[in-house]
């Protein structure tokens, strides 16, 4: 009914695949990338007229983005959410934080979302290793391999194909990917119950482990 093709034409093209698994709210999965269609010429025009404020409907009006304003080399560090933040970018509470650690967090949901947080130059992506609606139940568990400036590329890469051989011998699955210069983070998908003093403990033994095999 969605998209006004008959039950063959969606068997034969499929554009998602519902979870019964999942909470209702993310058991329809997307199996390609939505169409896009770039800004005109107008609407840049419309963007550039702001200057320094004003408001940006995006996607058809959901919401309008504030465009912060900035003097010249000003620089802004801001972990968790700001007072800046638009009604789109909904907010992830953490009540029992530490007084240290964050307490507020912005889900980043949905393009005007998204759209706000580049605009605010907030896009510095450290993924969240648990879905929204169980934030404290991990669905995969993240080693980082993040080499000082002594450690070689070498070094590097022979650490990590000892924690390959630790996973092919723990019959685990995992995914490797660079990060920023020379890191290399690897992930692995959890199942079970574990929340994240679990897998951090299982993460420190892990790391002990590889570390005194390579020793």
């Amino acid at each position: 009914m969605l998209s006004g093709r008959t039950n063959d034409q969606v068997k034969a093209d499929p554009d998602r695949l519902w979870r019964s698994d999942l909470p209702a709210a993310r058991a329809s999965q997307l199996l390609r990338a939505p169409t896009f269609q770039g800004p005109t010429d107008d609407e840049l025009d419309a963007l550039d007229s702001f200057g320094g404020s004003g408001t940006w409907a995006v996607f058809g009006g959901t919401e309008h983005a504030p465009i912060p304003e900035r003097r010249a080399g000003e620089r802004i560090l801001a972990k968790g959410v700001t007072a800046a933040r638009p009604g789109v970018a909904a907010p992830l509470e953490q009540p029992d934080a530490d007084p240290d650690q964050t307490r507020t967090y912005l889900v980043v949901d949905e393009p005007a979302a998204l759209v706000w947080a580049a605009n605010f130059g907030a896009l510095e992506w450290h993924t969240w290793t648990s879905p929204v609606d169980s934030a404290h139940r991990p669905s995969y568990v993240l080693i980082d391999l993040d080499p000082g400036t002594d450690t070689s590329r070498a070094d590097l890469l022979v650490l990590a194909r000892l924690h390959r051989t630790a996973f092919e011998h723990l019959k685990l699955v995992a995914q490797a990917k660079l990060t920023g210069r020379r890191g290399i983070q690897i992930w692995v998908p959890v199942a079970g119950d574990l929340d994240f003093e679990g897998t951090r403990a299982w993460v420190e033994e892990l790391s002990r482990t590889v570390g005194a095999g390579r020793a």
